[in-house]
């Protein structure tokens, strides 16, 4: 038995020991989606498609003390040490183990869910607006990382049942890199992109650390949608009082890595592409590509041209072929394993999914359940039937501009998609700006998807029809009746 197997069996063990209500977890081979028989008498597979990262509901009266009570960064750590596994150390090199998240994910693993629910939990709600420099910068790197695994941890199996191999597999419409501008982060402060966390909240941080004009570009090798172009992640959680070690050994091994980020032939050193579209804060940092490298290689002092190699954006994967040198932590157990059925039901509810929307400028209005109309005839042909769903309504204020004022919708709908007899759970979350006139609040916004909503005040109703911005092809239009949240 490889070191490979034997840490998979014991993050597994570590994982689903202690719950008796949990089903037994292997890895000994690919795991099918679970399988749900509908009204119809057929058997359909059910598995999750991926909108956005919205936190993941866990049951907080079974979760142990000492991990509620961990810090953000703690926690980093202990997702990152368990899934981004270590296959050579000099130079560094690591792959994120999707498979044992994509296993732990379908059959509900409850310390796994409880971690990501506290992660992400935190993560939407934590004020940064009081912290350093190096607790903001460390915090949005993280950020960063974690949610592009965590997107293809969620959509990891396609509409036909394959598993992703690209990054890109998760964009939806004509544009090709779709998720990456796709607003599919909630934070304290609203629901970014990934684009707009690297290129213009990291950035910003980054560019301002003395005052002056200058630019540590170090960032741009720190930060990664997993893609294997770019540079390996690190199996731990950035610090804050370890940020600039930290920063430099990713940077200083990025330039080791001679399979995807920078190798030397001839007077030629060829680099990964993100060097090229991030040239101007690479000069900006040392005044030129060649220099930052220089800088940061002592590999790399003789060479006269600067090439680019291909990028891919397929998915930094695991396989059978590596070999693990990490040690996985340990995940605190549950211990309170008793009525798990009925306290996992109410944490099921309307409180359990909106208080983490709650805020000093986040009013969750509705809790939104029944659906009343699942498929509704129109223009478009949907082909997706929602059986049921729990979506907050709620609405962020911004008391310095009452133009930025935004409602949004987060939760999810189950569906049964007619054409493929497969049932999914499909996140949905969207904010952005939105009108009150005669009863109702209304919203239009687009991005994979376009989405127009409307909640309608004196019947308690909320109808959502999602389009493609490719035009005659519809994703899924369904009406819920709401309750209030006093």
């Amino acid at each position: 038995m490889n070191k490979l197997t034997t840490s998979l069996i014991l993050l597994i063990a570590l994982l689903s020991s202690s719950c008796k209500t949990e089903r037994e977890v292997t890895i000994k081979g690919p795991v099918s989606s679970s399988k749900v028989v509908e009204a119809t008498g057929q058997e359909s597979e059910s598995f999750q498609v991926v909108d956005i990262l919205t936190p993941q509901k866990f049951n907080e009266e079974l979760a142990p003390k000492e991990l509620i009570e961990k810090d953000i960064f703690d926690l980093w750590d202990i997702f990152f040490e368990s899934f981004v596994v270590v296959t050579s150390q000099d130079p560094y090199r690591s792959r994120v183990d999707y498979e044992s998240l994509h296993t732990l994910l379908i059959q509900e693993n409850s310390e796994f869910l409880t971690l990501l629910g506290l992660i992400e939990r935190k993560m939407a709600t934590k004020n940064l607006s009081h912290l350093s420099f190096e607790q903001r910068a460390a915090f949005y790197i993280n950020a960063y990382n974690y949610t592009a695994i965590r997107l293809v941890n969620k959509g990891y199996l396609q509409n036909d049942g394959s598993k992703i191999k690209s990054f890109l597999d998760l964009s939806k419409g004509p544009n090709p890199l779709e998720i990456v501008y796709r607003d599919v982060l909630p934070l304290a402060q609203g629901i970014v992109s990934l684009e707009t966390l690297e290129n213009s909240i990291i950035h910003g941080l980054f560019s301002n650390i003395s005052g002056e004009q200058e630019l540590d570009a170090r960032f741009h090798l720190a930060v990664s949608n997993t893609s294997i172009s770019r540079a390996s992640l690190l199996n731990e959680a950035y610090h804050p009082e370890t940020l600039e070690a930290q920063l430099a050994k990713v940077v200083s091994h990025a330039l080791k890595d001679d399979e995807r980020i920078a190798k030397k032939e001839g007077d030629t050193l060829y680099v990964t592409r993100l060097f090229k579209w991030y040239r101007k804060d690479f000069e900006m940092d040392q005044g030129s590509i060649a220099e930052f490298i220089k800088a940061h290689s002592s590999e790399f002092t003789n060479f006269k041209k600067v090439k680019y190699l291909n990028y891919s954006y397929d998915i930094n994967r695991l396989d059978q072929n590596d070999q693990q040198v990490a040690v996985l932590p340990s995940i605190p157990e549950i211990t309170n394993p008793e009525s798990t059925d009925s306290k996992e039901d109410d944490a099921d509810n309307d409180q359990g999914l909106c208080s983490q929307i709650k805020g000093p400028q986040v009013d969750v209005i509705y809790f939104c359940q029944n659906v009343q109309d699942g498929v509704v005839d129109g223009f478009y042909r949907y082909k997706n039937e929602v059986k049921s769903a729990e979506i907050c309504v709620y609405r962020r204020e911004f008391t310095e501009n009452s133009k930025e004022n935004k409602l949004g919708l987060r939760g999810h709908v189950i569906e049964f998609n007619l054409d493929q007899n497969r049932q999914r759970k499909t996140d949905i979350i969207i904010e952005d700006n939105y009108s009150f006139k005669n009863g109702e609040y209304s919203l239009r916004t687009s991005g994979g998807v376009r989405t127009r909503a409307i909640m309608n005040i004196e019947s308690q109703t909320l109808e959502v029809r999602q389009t493609s911005i490719i035009v005659g092809k519809g994703y899924r239009k369904f009406n819920l009746s709401c309750e209030a949240i006093p």
